[in-house]
This record gives structure tokens, C-alpha cells and sequence, in this order.
């Protein structure tokens, strides 16, 4: 996404030429790449070809509104993290309400300010490479739970295993007891009887 020399991308979308080539010249003058699209389905062939590290949209683009972009852009699987600067005309609260819940991370009212745009250019990046990193941790920890609950069902798997060894051991000593001719007591520390076989019985007439 980012150029040879390290210089982030940004995709300019706007239906107005020369606010478009306006907002080319101020992102250039940063030392950033731009890309330019005219229409909503340039910008969402632009972002499927080859996804931007930034999106500049302007919502009255011609033939696809740009709240529309703006969600079919979140739905696409290179959208989810693209960090999205809604512009449009200043007053229009509704509208800002629509873009944030379309997906937008920040607005830029039209005339653009240069210092107001890169300060909203780089609050955005910072905002989704937050998300992403959250995304990652979020990853990580489903993959050390996954570990985990695996761990623990193959230690169940193991004790039962175990457990029916030992019962497989203790059947076969049980057996082995009761088949000798030699009377065999079994006492515990309390002196009570643990085990006791035929041959005992008979001795003891009990």
C-alpha cells in the first residue's frame, strides 16, 4: 500500500475536479501518494484493485452517494480497517450522523483547511491502526483459548485413561487375591479392614 519510498497512500474521491485536484495538491505537498476517483464505483474498484492506507471521500459523489461507498467499503474484507475522512458541507449535522454510523472515523468540512485536514488524516490512522492492533490481540487470545480448551481435553482424555488403567490394575489384584489359598487381611492405619479374601473368610468362619 505504501509507496518504495515509504510515503502512505490516499485515495482523493470527490465529484468536484478542482476541489479533487485541490485536495491532491495539499495531501502531495505532506509528502503523501494520492490517487484520485471521480464516482463511487471508481473509489470502490480503486479500494478492491488495490486498497489505500487512507480514504478521503466526499459524500455528494455522482452516481453512487458516498455514505453508500462509505458502507460498501466497510463490508468489503480490505475495507475493515481502511481508515475513512468523510468530507462535506458544513451545517449538516444529520448527515454527520449518517456518515459515523456508515463508518467514517472523522469529518473535514469543505473549504478544506490544510491544518484541520492532516490533523483529522492522522487522528484516522492513528484510530484504525488502534483498531488493528486490538483486532490482533483479540486474535491472539482466541488462539490461547482454542490452546487451551485443546490442553485441557487432551489432560482429560489422559486421567481417564489413567483412571481406567488403574482400575483395569486394581480389578486384576482383586482377582488375583481372592484366588489365593492363603488367607490375606488388608488393615489401614486405623486398624479397619481394607481388604479381605475367601480364604480369611473361611479361617474366621465369617
Amino acid at each position: 500500500k505504501t509507496t518504495p519510498n515509504g510515503a502512505a497512500t490516499i485515495l482523493v474521491a470527490d465529484g468536484d475536479r478542482l476541489a479533487r485536484g485541490f485536495s491532491r495538491d495539499l495531501l502531495r505537498s505532506a509528502g503523501l501518494h494520492v490517487r484520485v476517483a471521480g464516482t463511487g464505483p471508481e473509489v470502490l474498484r480503486s479500494v478492491l484493485r488495490e486498497p489505500p492506507d487512507l480514504l478521503l471521500l466526499d459524500v455528494r459523489l455522482p452516481e453512487l452517494h458516498g455514505l453508500a461507498v462509505c458502507e460498501q467499503v466497510r463490508a468489503s474484507g480490505d475495507g475493515h480497517h481502511l481508515p475513512i475522512i468523510l468530507v462535506t458541507e458544513p451545517g449538516n449535522k444529520a448527515e454527520m450522523v449518517k456518515g459515523f454510523e456508515a463508518g467514517a472515523d472523522d469529518f473535514v468540512l469543505k473549504p478544506v483547511d490544510r491544518e484541520e485536514f492532516q490533523r483529522a488524516v492522522l487522528a484516522a490512522r492513528r484510530y484504525r491502526s488502534v483498531l488493528e492492533e486490538r483486532t490482533r490481540a483479540q486474535r491472539e487470545l482466541e488462539g490461547f483459548r482454542a490452546g487451551l480448551k485443546h490442553l485441557q481435553q487432551v489432560l482429560e482424555q489422559e486421567r481417564r485413561e489413567r483412571a481406567s488403567q488403574i482400575q483395569k490394575v486394581h480389578q486384576v489384584s482383586l482377582r488375583t487375591l481372592e484366588s489365593l489359598p492363603t488367607g490375606v487381611l488388608v488393615l489401614d492405619r486405623d486398624m479397619r479392614i481394607g481388604e479381605i479374601n475367601p480364604a480369611v473368610e473361611k479361617i474366621l468362619g465369617v
